[in-house]
């Protein structure tokens, strides 16, 4: 399967090739053009971002939940393009649950709607959990290494600011909103109460002190969502003065665009990253160009947001818009950047050096289901602006399994669902299942049992190959295998994704190894590819 891909890494090189031209060519600067983008500007599920320039270097931040590494940062030159730089968050606390032992979970919970500044040279990143309090982290370069420490109180859906005097502001809270000050260590000096709501959803504020006001920035959060802004000339308030950016509604439609951040360029320009609710795919950062008016931003189309936009004035040379990676041959001595691991690994049970070019998984606990299996590794599934199905395709080699193992390859939301190989006794079985995390309906209920075959082939299985297959217009998974990597076998039924709370992240693929008996069993991952 290298030499496959191989193959296929060589034809989207050819066509990365073919569109470079084609951009340049149809992109190129004459009378009455303009370059443009498409959003949403990342095709995967980084919700919640907040984003800051440091020099001609543009950090995003974005939330992972119960996935670690967490606290994803990435890295752009020109606002469009991204690539992955830092992940400061390795674990965040020794706790079963966090380490999804002793039948607990911390599913919905974990890293989320957290800061990222950077003052006199030094990064911060302050994390809240609503579980565990609120964490502050900092470090010299934003590579790392990252020092964490966790503070005196919970600051929920927040974020933060350093005023021009020195002085160091967080803003948080769900519909009545509070500034608190904080000395050079974030330990709590006073809170005010400055936005008294009920009910609205208000959420995600952002605070910014820009020329003579301090502003607010906010989401009324849930489906229909909208963006709006307060302002005051203290950041103590009265915030009594508030323009909604992007109404709930437009032209009849729900809006799905809002939170996010503000960002300015070194030409002047202002730019908001926000994010955009695409079903089951997740949250996805959309870019729009900020105006302002009379003090008052004004984001996109007079509050409509661009689906297709011009791009920003960085100073860059823009040659078009680029993917975020998601193929993996495992020949790295660590795991590439787009992988997260569902919950806290051990760090014990998987290596990257044990076979060259290869994952190793070993089994780590005793689990009934996927839920609870340690070191699940995940990506986000890539491909909505095309709104074609998505395809990942992974061989694993399971001659080293346990009776009572199971591996596999799945589509993990909730519900979850998947396709692999347990071994009972001597015989290896091919099995498609799904479960669910916290759903329980009727209609959901026969999703406990698995759907089990007999592998059948002429020779010795050693190896199968596993295909999910996402569609973006069906929002469903779909699976298939094989023993040869050239016919697939389709197995069980489409099972219907949606974005549900119980995970709060977008739907993944992931693949898996967890033992139901005991421990010692193992299996080698060989390349995962995307199409």
């Amino acid at each position: 399967m290298k030499k496959t891909i191989k193959i296929k890494k060589m034809k989207k090189f050819i066509f990365s090739v073919i569109f470079l031209i084609v951009a340049v060519l149809t992109q190129a600067q004459g009378p009455g053009q303009t370059q443009t983008f498409v959003n949403p500007v990342i095709e995967m599920d980084f919700p919640d971002p907040d984003i800051i320039r440091v020099g001609g270097d543009y950090y995003m931040l974005s939330t992972t939940m119960h996935h670690f590494p967490g606290a994803p940062i990435l890295h752009s030159k020109d606002l469009i393009n991204w690539e992955y730089c830092s992940a400061p968050l390795a674990t965040l606390i020794d706790q079963d649950d966090y380490n999804l032992l002793g039948g607990k979970d911390r599913y919905h919970v974990g890293m989320w709607a957290s800061a990222l500044k950077y003052h006199d040279g030094t990064f911060y990143l302050l994390i809240n959990t609503n579980d565990v309090g609120s964490w502050i982290l900092t470090a010299n370069d934003i590579k790392g290494p990252w020092s964490k420490r966790q503070l005196d109180r919970l600051y929920y859906d927040s974020n933060f600011m350093f005023d021009d005097d020195g002085r160091i502001y967080i803003v948080s809270g769900y519909n009545k909103i509070s500034v608190s000050e904080v000395d050079g260590d974030f330990n709590h000096i006073r809170t005010e109460l400055v936005i008294d709501q009920d009910n609205t959803g208000l959420e995600g504020n952002h605070l910014y002190h820009i020329g003579d006001y301090y502003y607010i920035y906010s989401t009324y959060g849930g489906l229909p969502s909208g963006q709006t802004v307060f302002r005051s000339r203290s950041p103590w308030g009265p915030f009594d003065e508030e323009r909604v950016l992007i109404e709930k509604e437009i032209d009849g439609k729900i809006n799905t665009v809002h939170q996010g951040a503000l960002v300015q360029t070194p030409s002047g320009e202002w730019w908001t990253m926000l994010f955009e609710d695409q079903g089951a795919v997740g949250r996805l950062p959309n870019l729009q160009p900020v105006t302002w008016k009379d003090e008052w931003p004004i984001i996109g189309d007079n509050g409509k947001p661009y689906v297709v936009c011009r791009i920003p004035d960085t100073g860059k040379t823009f040659v078009g818009q680029s993917a975020m990676p998601v193929d993996d041959d495992f020949s790295s001595d660590i795991l590439n950047p787009q992988w997260e691991w569902n919950h806290q690994p051990d760090t014990a049970a998987y290596s990257m050096t044990k076979r060259k070019g290869y994952l190793r998984l070993y089994t780590s606990g005793i689990a009934n289901n996927l839920k609870y299996a340690r070191n699940t590794i995940t990506q986000r599934i890539p491909g909505y602006r095309t709104g074609k199905d998505v395809s990942a395709t992974v061989k694993i080699d399971v001659s080293n399994l346990a009776d009572g193992d199971h591996c596999g390859l799945t589509i993990f939301q909730d519900p979850y669902a998947y396709v692999g190989v347990a071994k009972d006794g001597n015989k290896l079985m091919m099995e498609w299942g799904r479960d669910t995390i916290s759903v329980h309906n009727d209609e959901l209920s026969e999703m406990k049992q698995p759907k089990r075959l007999k592998i059948k082939s002429k020779k010795r299985i050693s190896s199968v190959f596993l295909r999910a297959t996402f569609s973006h217009s069906k929002q469903t998974a779909t699976f298939s295998y094989s023993t040869d990597g050239k016919t697939f076998i389709p197995i069980g039924e489409p099972t219907q994704q949606w974005f549900n709370l119980s995970v709060f992240v977008g739907s993944r693929f992931g693949i898996y190894n967890y033992a139901t008996k005991k421990e010692g069993g193992f299996v080698d991952v060989d390349d995962f590819s995307v199409i």
